[in-house]
């Protein structure tokens, strides 16, 4: 199996469409909804949260970026 085959298969879209039943995007929904939930219950304002979150996906995409080179 080539490399770009076994990339594909774990994305979220299987054959062009967007795979909503995959554990894979169930988790990344779930977290996705836990961050947007816990911004009010900690009573941060949401633009200044928004911003956070923001500068942090900088640095982590960045270190996801440098991984997919080096691995």
């Amino acid at each position: 199996m080539s490399e770009s085959k076994s990339l594909k298969d774990n994305s979220f879209f299987q054959s062009g469409t967007l795979d909503t039943s995959s554990r894979q995007f169930s988790v990344a929904r779930f977290m996705a909804n836990l961050v947007a939930l816990l911004i009010p219950i900690f009573g941060a304002k949401l633009i200044e949260m928004q911003n956070m979150l923001h500068v942090f996906n900088v640095f982590v995409l960045s270190l996801v970026f440098i991984g997919i080179l080096t691995f």
